[in-house]
């Protein structure tokens, strides 16, 4: 993302207002042994008193000496690659008030090879994301179908990546990962119908494959978006799915009625 960059840009612009030094120091943190805060200090007293020659052996002491010699003065300073600064937090705080879209488009941006990426080329890798959720939900679709009573008439023409029942169960479980995730992006995107086709097509297989959390989650997805497309039926329907995931596999009775 750059962000050593950018808080160098930032200091450049922002160096006027610090007429007393300007001191960047690399922390180390990515390296097997990241520079210890004593070291840290030593070095910027040593910037900014170079008369002082002896250093205090205690943390402690070490940090009171900095605050005496950078007493008064106005000094900038770049800490770079930290091993710990809470950087996430700030990130997710950003990162949850981006609308869906933005969401989606800020993590696939290290598919981009360079360190920076234009309007272009961003563009490009959120149509890249958007065919392969499409690939990956019409390939569960067709899995799914192979599991139907008669699939031979659910399905015409099945691809190349699940041309038999065999191949279809192989190819779930090893892809769940993705395609639940796509699933995600697939409801998020309002892209309700297709929430529905995946889940109309997997119920049957879901009998065999108990993963109780999983389904819960997918049936959860399906019933949100039958909501948003308003068909009371189809509601129903995905309503006695989600109500079967705690009942069937869990053997919870009970909870199963409450879903409803």
């Amino acid at each position: 993302m750059g962000k050593t960059a950018l808080a160098v840009h930032a200091a450049a612009r922002l160096s006027h207002s610090f007429p007393d030094g300007h001191y960047f120091v690399d922390l180390r943190g990515l390296s097997p042994q990241p520079l210890p805060p004593i070291d840290v200090l030593a070095q910027l007293i040593r910037a900014v008193s170079p008369r002082t020659r002896v250093i205090p052996p205690r943390l402690a002491e070490v940090t009171d000496l900095w605050c005496g010699v950078s007493h008064g003065k106005r000094v900038l300073l770049v800490l770079d690659n930290a091993a710990g600064l809470r950087v996430s937090a700030a990130f997710a705080l950003s990162y949850d008030l981006l609308s869906p879209d933005a969401q989606r488009l800020f993590r696939r941006l290290p598919m981009a090879a360079g360190d920076t990426t234009g309007i272009e080329t961003a563009a490009e890798i959120s149509a890249t994301g958007q065919r392969l959720r499409t690939w990956l939900l019409s390939t569960t679709i067709a899995a799914g179908r192979w599991f139907e009573p008669d699939p031979a008439a659910a399905e015409s023409a099945w691809p190349e990546t699940v041309p038999s029942a065999d191949a279809a169960e192989a190819w779930l479980p090893a892809e769940a990962d993705a395609w639940l995730a796509a699933l995600r992006e697939a409801a998020q995107a309002g892209e309700h119908r297709m929430v529905v086709d995946v889940t109309e097509a997997l119920h049957r297989y879901s009998d065999r494959w108990l993963h109780g959390h999983r389904w819960h989650d997918v049936f959860t997805l399906s019933v949100n978006s039958a909501r948003r497309l308003g068909d009371a039926h189809l509601q129903a329907t995905q309503l006695g799915y989600l109500a079967w995931t705690p009942a069937g596999l869990r053997r919870r009775p009970r909870s199963g009625a409450a879903a409803r």
